[in-house]
């Protein structure tokens, strides 16, 4: 259960390493794998009993808004409701456990509930990055927190993934809890940069590496990076120079739409730092996905986020 209603802690992407907690080698509860079958299949048979029975396409609605795996946001909501059946989401429609201090929060709706709920996990896993259910536990269900006096919580992280596998392919499902916070199930866009195999090849090698604000990025295999570090030294390994800050990128690149946009294109944001206008960049991947140097390490991230959005810049071609 949720302890404390966690605001928004807008800072995720700095070009700084003042990010809290794991940003988790890609953020498995990002990774937007989805089949809609399966999990109506599962909604029906296991919510079909509740009050939230008739929220499906809702709930798929607030998760892919909120930049958290569907399958995950209904398994924590079935974990802190009983499938929709708990005196919390029956009488004060609060599907989630959200609570201040000991007190079970009241909503005005169970849209509102499901609303609320999508806020906070987008908060928690996009925004400030806690993006691995253990990582997401620190905040969300807390071993030994004082509204638990009966350490439900120890059992959380099981729970939440034996019953998000019910929404899952086993498939999708093996991809994102058994591969490394789900870059093995990474989409890659359609159609490629020429250069976008070596690139991301050599990006994708260095996840779970550390953040490291202005790292020497000069050699064959740098101890960590920053973001414009990370897109200059992949792109020298597909035999292509780039200068070695975001905005000196950004300066370098052409500007292109997004109906343009390819795998291996630029993606730049701004605003998230102090400093230049130009403040972050990152190789795209696909409609939603980049991979970056950003919180903690080295990841995928979903940069249609309402965060990643707010600071959006533009994207860039290599000329």
């Amino acid at each position: 259960m949720l302890g404390v209603l966690t605001s928004v802690d807008a800072y995720l992407g700095q070009e700084e390493s003042n990010v809290s907690a794991d940003a988790g080698s890609g953020g498995l509860l990002t990774n937007m794998v989805f089949n809609a079958a399966v999990f109506h299949a599962a909604w029906v048979k296991n919510y079909g009993r509740g009050v939230l029975a008739d929220k499906e396409q809702y709930t798929i609605a607030a998760a892919q808004k909120a930049g958290v795996n569907p399958a995950i946001f209904a398994a924590i909501m079935a974990n802190e409701s009983g499938w929709g059946t708990s005196h919390a989401v029956r009488y004060d429609n609060n599907p989630s456990g959200q609570m201040r201090g000991s007190h079970v929060m009241h909503f005005s709706s169970l849209e509102k509930g499901i609303d609320v709920t999508a806020e906070t996990l987008h908060n928690l896993v996009v925004v400030r990055g806690l993006s691995t259910l253990p990582a997401l536990q620190t905040a969300y269900a807390p071993i030994g927190a004082d509204n638990d006096p009966t350490n439900m919580n120890s059992g959380w992280i099981e729970n939440v993934i034996s019953i998000a596998k019910m929404f899952m392919t086993n498939e999708d499902a093996k991809s994102l809890f058994d591969g490394k916070g789900g870059n093995a199930n990474v989409s890659i866009m359609g159609e490629k940069m020429s250069y976008f195999d070596q690139a991301y090849a050599a990006a994708k090698a260095q996840l779970g590496k550390p953040y490291i604000f202005g790292a020497n990025v000069s050699g064959a295999n740098p101890p960590g990076f920053d973001c414009s570090g990370l897109t200059q030294w992949a792109m020298r390994k597909a035999g292509i120079s780039l200068p070695r800050t975001a905005q000196q990128q950004y300066d370098a690149t052409k500007r292109i739409s997004k109906s343009e946009v390819k795998a291996g294109d630029l993606i730049f944001f701004q605003g998230t730092y102090a400093g230049p206008r130009i403040t972050h960049v990152a190789i795209v991947l696909s409609g939603t996905q980049m991979i970056n140097a950003a919180g903690k390490d080295v990841n995928i991230a979903t940069y249609t986020s309402s965060y990643w959005q707010s600071h959006f810049a533009g994207f860039g071609r290599i000329k």
